[in-house]
């Protein structure tokens, strides 16, 4: 059974990621798994007493109630320096494992690479299959300013749905992870394994995401489709809805459409703000922020136009979001970057994104 602080304690573990040390994050992530959470919050206290860390203060907050309730002392928390949330991790990411010395690479990150490239392939058998994952990630992280010490290594990134009804939770996962590493010679292993929807505070993560290589995916087929707003752009007198565009008139099947449109993940804020063609006297109203739901991406000018003139979106999008019958589905990293790759222009210089 889950013991109550271990989803917590399992985000302070990734917030810390790249400021604990390596052995030291691997010993806390094992523990964690076998759910001693005292051990972990001592661990962490004391970690916090030598170095500063980027915990928050409703951290401290759990962690002083979480000693308190297993004997300890939270009064040692005083001792503890956070981090300033603006100070970046140390670290560089990318897929190359670079060169050292004169020579090329040394004798010690060829060897690193080898155990690593073997490693990843009893990852990945472990991995594949397991309930709710949705993306698994590595990367070679090396330290910035090319400092010589410590060397590069190979960090993975899981991404999981820990609602599903069969998934794991993200600590245990983490621990099994790792133990499938270590038992193929890896070291300290480090395996970041990220609760799909987490917000802010995960900067290491996501740049290890951002930079690394997508090793598997639970979905890589689904093709990204951009909601119309209007229904023809003219190159000189721009944007305009049809005159026979349909209307949805019933207020709650409007209502409920909007509550959809506006419960996507927000994927890009814009202060532009355009003329309502509709009712040109009102001016500058309609709002151009992106949002997706990892299958279609649309702007609020749609939800507007919907809710103030009550005209009917993309037939096919209106479709889409009635299939769904409920809210909007919450998009991996994966299907955020096919989402990004779609709104990207083309080579040919065309936008992928037209407002039409």
């Amino acid at each position: 059974m889950t013991h109550p602080f271990t989803p917590e304690l399992h985000g302070m573990l990734l917030r810390t990621a790249g400021w604990l040390p390596d052995d030291t994050l691997t010993h806390a992530r094992g523990m964690l798994a076998e759910h001693r959470c005292g051990d972990v919050a001592r661990l962490l206290v004391f970690a916090g007493r030598r170095t500063t860390l980027p915990l928050t203060e409703d951290d401290l907050d759990v962690l002083g109630e979480l000693l308190q309730a297993e004997g300890g002392d939270p009064s040692s928390l005083a001792n503890v320096e956070l981090t300033p949330d603006d100070i970046p991790p140390p670290w560089r990411f990318s897929v190359e494992w670079g060169e050292s010395g004169e020579g090329g690479q040394s004798e010690d990150t060829n060897n690193a690479m080898l155990i690593s490239a073997l490693a990843e392939q009893d990852l990945l058998a472990t991995a594949i299959g397991e309930p709710g994952l949705r993306g698994l990630w590595s990367v070679v992280r090396s330290p910035i300013d090319d400092a010589p010490y410590p060397p590069p290594r190979v960090v993975y990134v899981a991404e999981v749905d820990d609602e599903h009804e069969e998934a794991s939770a993200p600590a245990e996962l983490a621990g099994r992870f790792q133990e499938s590493l270590i038992a193929a010679g890896e070291r300290d292993p480090q395996v970041e394994v990220i609760p799909l929807g987490t917000g802010g505070g995960l900067r290491y993560q996501r740049a290890a995401q951002e930079n690394g290589r997508l090793l598997w995916a639970a979905d890589t087929d689904s093709e990204v489709q951009v909601a119309r707003v209007f229904d023809k752009v003219d190159p000189e007198a721009g944007p305009m809805f049809d005159p026979d565009r349909p209307k949805i008139t019933d207020d709650g099947e409007r209502e409920r459409i909007c509550e959809y449109l506006e419960s996507g993940t927000l994927l890009l804020v814009t202060s532009v703000l355009m003329d309502d063609i509709v009712e040109p006297e009102r001016g500058a109203m309609v709002p151009t922020n992106f949002y997706t739901d990892g299958s279609w991406v649309w702007t609020d000018s749609i939800t507007y136009y919907l809710r103030e003139h009550h005209l009917t979106p993309d037939p096919e999008f209106v479709a889409y979001i009635n299939d769904i019958d409920g809210s909007p589905p919450i998009p991996d990293t994966v299907a955020l970057g096919r989402v990004m790759k779609a709104l990207t222009p083309s080579a040919d210089g065309e936008p992928a994104w037209t407002g039409s």
